[in-house]
């Protein structure tokens, strides 16, 4: 019996805007409006604001969540906190994903990917890079605890797509001369297709998954990955993504004691952040993209919703393209993980109370991870097997029919070996005493007794 696991969510606070004196006061907003327990993992945000500055229809709320991460957590914290479990369970052989979601602003896309270049770009790289890295540790760790050295055959590919304007890009297919986003849409690069697969799940038709051997090569196609993205400016962002971007780990893992194969993955998932137009002043191209975003998070939302009620049958999982390619993430076969990433000032005290919301109700939600073993492996392996009984019944019957008994065609027992090599050593003093020879395999152990003996008499 499957069992289920629900979705778990951390929820990570923006620290404030840094002082003329390069100090930051952690969070820029009073304890009594939004109020924090990290013992508890509490949030509440209370309605009572005596000076009236704040929307007064808010209502003092409390949530409880996996794990609150204020200022002045880092990503090397997030990163062990979060994506490297999911990691280790996906070369377990299950499907993981984790998830940033907030609204613009918030912190999602450094979480996920890190701060642009600059001094602190290594040092607080995202979560991305550093799933690159720990993957390859976590693959090495693998082959040096296998069969004494010897190692599980681990094969990485990684993918990464965007979801811009309700269509899907494989970030990893752009052709160098696509310099610009709008100028490589205008010429026509093509938007992939979703289908579904009975065995696989949601699949994207077209999706370059290139094999990566090392953590340097998965950096680079990170890299590039991210060249490729559509971002842009607001009032609220100087690099707002305009996309959702999921950067994929594709794990086969052979193990060659029981020579079972599992195939599972690992999304990391930059969701873009809802936006609010009177306060990203956006218009033209930006407020068409906010219009896509918007929408599809809306529909996220519908989707977690009906995955909480027991009396909803249908899950709209198809309205948009983000929630079709989530959809083993959300109620399905994996194991997911939601950091919310939330700005705790008072001017986006509604939007707050919005994202944990969403949070509370994603933590309801209750997916049935499981190892993803290889089907047509076990069908191939049953094939083999009866094969090689059938063939040895024709052998045992050929023999029979030849009057012949005895023969060896496997390794042989331990009185065999003596026997055998008894006849050799009778033959090597006496080349009238010929050792006679069955099979292909009787004929490999008597030339490789006849080598010791040599060796041993040279």
């Amino acid at each position: 019996m499957v069992t289920s696991s629900r979705i778990k969510v951390f929820v990570r606070l923006r620290p404030a805007e840094t002082n003329s004196d390069g100090r930051s006061s952690g969070i820029d907003i009073p304890p009594h409006l939004f109020g924090i327990d990290t013992i508890s993992n509490t949030i509440t945000i209370s309605a009572s604001d005596p000076h009236g500055s704040h929307n007064s229809s808010l209502t003092p709320t409390t949530f409880q969540f996996e794990r609150i991460l204020p200022p002045p957590t880092t990503n090397s914290s997030v990163y062990t906190l979060s994506a490297l479990p999911l990691i280790r369970s996906s070369l377990a052989g299950f499907n993981c994903t984790l998830l940033t979601y907030g609204q613009t602003g918030a912190g999602k896309t450094y979480t996920t990917f890190g701060p642009p270049a600059g001094a602190s770009a290594y040092k607080e790289r995202g979560l991305a890079a550093r799933a690159i890295a720990g993957a390859f540790d976590e693959v090495n760790r693998y082959k040096n605890i296998t069969e004494g050295g010897g190692g599980a055959p681990i094969e990485v590919r990684v993918s990464c797509i965007e979801i811009y304007n309700e269509s899907v890009f494989d970030l990893l297919g752009f052709s160098g001369e696509d310099d610009a986003r709008e100028g490589s849409r205008a010429e026509g690069v093509p938007s992939l297709a979703l289908f579904e697969s009975p065995t696989a799940g949601v699949q994207i038709r077209g999706l370059k998954m290139p094999l990566v051997n090392s953590a340097e090569e998965g950096l680079n196609l990170l890299f590039e990955s991210q060249m490729n993205r559509a971002i842009a400016e607001h009032q609220l962002n100087d690099a707002s993504s305009r996309s959702h971007c999921i950067f994929t780990f594709h794990f086969t893992v052979r193990n060659p004691e029981n020579n079972k194969v599992t195939n599972s993955k690992f999304n990391i998932v930059d969701l873009a952040g809802s936006e609010k137009m009177v306060k990203t002043e956006a218009v033209g191209q930006v407020q068409r993209e906010s219009n896509y975003i918007n929408k599809s998070l809306s529909f996220l939302e519908q989707v977690v919703i009906a995955l909480a009620s027991k009396s909803r049958d249908h899950v709209p999982y198809r309205q948009t393209k983000l929630t079709h390619v989530l959809k083993d993430s959300l109620g399905g076969n994996c194991t997911t993980l939601m950091i919310a990433c939330v700005w705790p000032h008072l001017s986006h005290l509604d939007q707050s109370l919005s994202t944990l919301k969403f949070a509370a109700r994603m933590q309801t939600v209750r997916n049935k991870p499981t190892v993803n073993e290889s089907k047509t492996n076990n069908v191939a392996s049953v094939k083999l097997l009866r094969q090689i009984k059938n063939l040895k019944e024709e052998l045992a019957f050929h023999d029979i029919i030849c009057g012949r008994s005895g023969i060896i065609y496997e390794e042989p027992t331990n009185r065999e070996m003596i026997d055998i090599k008894d006849r050799v050593r009778k033959y090597v003093e006496d080349e009238s005493k010929v050792v006679e020879v069955h099979s292909l395999q009787h004929f490999r152990v008597v030339m490789g007794l006849m080598r010791e003996m040599i060796l041993d008499r040279g």
